[in-house]
């Protein structure tokens, strides 16, 4: 069985537990990561341009991807600030796959 998070966590703010209680182990079962090696192992195989969300996206739809992405390299590639960013939401632990990125 898999506990979610409470409310307060993942709004930021961890709801303190009172002395004596314990709360829950929270797990976050959906999680990437960016691990630039794992890009090369797939290059001349993965073929982003026949992912779906490449072939039927507009321009705007990539732009606004591309800047997501700027914004959140540091979560994907900082273990430092994934631990604090983890802290912050009250997760305990985190089950992560790595998957290439693209841009088109």
């Amino acid at each position: 069985m898999l506990f979610t998070c409470p409310a307060d966590a993942a709004r930021g703010g961890i709801k303190t537990v009172p002395k004596g209680k314990r709360r829950h182990l929270c797990v976050d079962v959906h999680c990437h990561v960016h691990f630039p090696p794992a890009d090369e192992l797939v290059k001349g195989i993965h073929r982003p341009e026949q992912e779906p969300a490449a072939r039927f996206s507009s321009e705007l739809t990539r732009a606004t991807n591309r800047k997501q992405m700027e914004n959140v390299r540091v979560c994907l590639t900082s273990v430092e600030q994934r631990l604090r960013d983890m802290d912050t939401m009250g997760v305990d632990v985190q089950a992560i796959s790595v998957a290439p990125f693209y841009f088109i």
